[in-house]
């Protein structure tokens, strides 16, 4: 008997969430996506300041740049 998909993920049904009927979060993320240096200067999306080349700065997940000291984490 060959192995079930599930419809909707295209996974094996023994290994599909959706199948299984777990209870999975599915709400967006929040937060700081990952933290790197500056590669130019810009303003936070939070607070409004400014950042310099070689700052810290984070990326959001919604594809917003943060300074160093509003870490949404």
């Amino acid at each position: 008997m060959p192995d079930l998909r599930c419809d909707w993920s295209d996974l094996l049904t023994a290994e599909c969430a959706h199948c299984r009927k777990l209870d999975l979060d599915t709400s967006p993320a929040t937060g700081v996506a990952r933290w790197f240096l500056a590669s130019y200067a810009g303003r936070c999306a939070h607070c409004g300041k400014s950042f310099e080349v070689g700052d810290r700065i984070g990326r959001t997940f919604d594809d917003q740049y943060v300074c160093s000291t509003c870490d949404l984490t």
